[in-house]
This record gives structure tokens, C-alpha cells and sequence, in this order.
């Protein structure tokens, strides 16, 4: 079963250079967003066909006042194993020893450079000073951490060597991703854009070990992955690695897209979503639980989503920029 990625709202004060409006699942719909008892609902259900693992995303979670209350109600859903927290927001570090105790897995801080203004231009209006503090904040919670850095040619790239320092610091992950291309975005992913085998390349020399990390569930490229003698682990998510495809990318005008298939998405007011590019075929979850009694007719909704997932097929050489 693929992991389920749940975008808890699309409100975010930053403006990232990579990012779409209002985040990974947003339909920029204008829609209310879902309340905790919505979102636990949701959850219940689809953990009963078998995803054990969830990531809680935006826009930035932490725009909610609520997110340690439903940490801590998702942590008691039967069958979750695993919950996640994507963040960019300071108040990360005074909540970590909340969300830990809640029962949260991991805090996944999206912090793309070390550097005060790279960090500014990226965000569009971040304080790197504040985020550090929220880092170490959260280091001394106890809760394990990961840094997602989203590679860009000519603005970032240089400074991996110091994130992967910075990442053995906090006996952290470090997770380097490729420049995601989305529809209508050419000229930014050709002049952003940043092959990352050369870096991979200068991991394997320099690694203690090496392996492969699969995304929970199985689907998602697979990803090189490094153990750092400073204690660092090192991630690399490259499409180019090879994608999944399933009934829904055949006959999309997208096909082969970069993100193809990696996870079960959630909208914020509670669709299920396939992809990231399309909303033209997405299931109101949210709807069917609240206006139809039935659950046979809920859980064929769910199957016929997964579905997807469960026929996906693995392209070793699909996408290229």
C-alpha cells in the first residue's frame, strides 16, 4: 500500500521559488479546511484497507493551532504505525516535545540552505536564524529529525557538503531531492534544474555504506542511500532513477511526468488525490462519509483509488528533464 499524505491546510507565509500556490495537494479550491474529527474520520477508514504510514503536509501545518491534538488522535488510529510532520515554521522548536509526546515519528524540516540570504531568497520572506533555533529546539526534544533540501543549480547546490555537516550535527537524515517540474514551468526547470549523479557519484566514495531506501508501501523512486562518517544519513531522490505509472497516467497529457506515482494524497478539504498535477479525477472522501451511510459504497470509492496504486508499474528510465 502506498503512504498517505495528508495536506492538513493550504495556508503557508512563505513563498518558496519551487513550491505551487498553496502547496503539494491544493486545488486553490477556497473550500473550508478539514476539522481534527474530519481528518480522524478519514483516517480510520482508509487505514482500515492497510496504509500504516502518514505524513502530515501543507502549505505549512503548523499554520494550525491543533496539529499536537491531532498527532496525538491520528497515534491512536488502529493500524498507524508511523506519523510524519513536514514543517518550515519556527514554532517547530516549542512544539517538539509536544508532538513528540503526542506521538509523532519524525520532524521533516524543509531547509534548503545554510546561508541567511539563500535561505530568504528561496522562501521568498524566511528568517534562517529563527528556523536554526526552532532545529535545535527540537533536537533537545529527543524527536528524530530529517532536512529536505531541494537541490538548485546556481543557488543551493554548493552548499551540500555544509548541509550534510550540519545534518551529522543532529545525527539527522539529510534527503536531497531534484528540482520538481510542473506544468507550465520550463523555463524554471531548465535554468534551476541540477542533475544529481555527480553527487551521488562523491557519496558512494565517501560513505561508510551505502543502500537503496524504497518509500514506505513500495512505490516512489528509489533512493541511493548514505551512511556519513559523522553520523549523517544522506537520502538522494532523483526521478531519473525510475518512476511508477498506473490506469490514471496513460491517457493524462502529463505522461511521464516526474512525480508519477509515490503516495496516496489527501486534500485539505478532504479529496482523495492521485497526483500532484491533476484534480480532474479525485474521489470527495470527505463527502462520502458524511452524506452516505453505506460503507460498502465508501470502501469501493477507496478501492477504486488504490487500485491504481496496487497495478503501478515501474519505468527504470521514464522521466527526463
Amino acid at each position: 500500500m502506498p503512504y498517505l499524505r495528508i495536506c492538513v491546510t493550504e495556508q503557508c507565509n512563505h513563498k518558496c521559488l519551487y513550491c505551487r500556490p498553496g502547496g503539494e495537494a491544493c486545488r486553490v479550491s477556497g473550500k473550508k479546511e478539514m476539522s481534527l474529527r474530519q481528518i480522524q474520520s478519514l483516517v480510520e477508514v482508509i487505514a482500515g484497507h492497510g496504509i500504516s504510514d502518514l505524513k502530515i503536509t501543507g502549505g505549512e501545518p503548523l499554520a494550525r493551532n491543533d496539529i499536537p491534538k491531532m498527532v496525538e488522535l491520528l497515534s491512536t488510529v488502529k493500524g498507524i504505525k508511523k506519523i510524519e510532520l513536514v514543517t518550515r515554521s519556527y514554532r517547530a522548536g516549542k512544539l517538539a516535545g509536544q508532538l513528540k509526546d503526542s506521538g509523532l515519528s519524525c520532524l521533516n524540516f524543509s531547509l534548503d540552505s545554510l546561508d541567511p540570504f539563500t535561505f530568504y531568497k528561496v522562501t521568498g520572506n524566511g528568517r534562517l536564524d529563527r528556523l536554526l533555533s526552532a532545529i535545535r529546539q527540537s533536537a533537545n526534544s529527543g524527536i528524530h529529525l530529517k532536512f529536505n533540501m531541494v537541490v538548485m543549480k546556481g543557488i543551493n547546490d554548493h552548499e551540500i557538503p555544509k548541509m550534510i555537516e550540519f545534518a551529522g550535527k543532529y545525527g539527522a537524515v539529510l534527503k536531497l531531492l531534484d528540482l520538481m517540474n510542473m506544468p507550465q514551468e520550463a523555463k524554471f526547470l531548465s535554468r534551476y534544474y541540477m542533475p544529481l549523479d555527480t553527487i551521488e557519484a562523491e557519496l558512494r566514495v565517501k560513505a561508510l555504506k551505502s543502500d537503496v531506501a524504497i518509500t514506505p508501501g513500495g512505490i516512489g523512486t528509489p533512493m541511493p542511500i548514505f551512511e556519513m562518517s559523522n553520523g549523517a544519513i544522506v537520502m538522494i531522490k532523483d526521478a531519473r532513477k525510475g518512476t511508477w505509472y498506473g490506469d490514471t497516467c496513460k491517457d493524462c497529457k502529463y505522461y511521464k511526468c516526474q512525480d508519477a506515482l509515490m503516495a496516496l494524497r489527501i486534500t485539505s478539504d478532504g479529496c482523495l488525490q492521485r497526483c500532484l498535477l491533476r484534480d480532474d479525477n479525485l474521489v470527495n472522501l470527505l463527502s462520502l462519509l458524511e452524506n452516505v451511510a453505506d460503507q460498502d459504497v465508501i470502501n469501493a470509492a477507496i478501492k477504486t483509488v488504490l487500485r491504481t496504486y496496487k497495478g503501478a508499474v515501474f519505468h527504470k528510465e521514464a522521466w527526463k528533464p
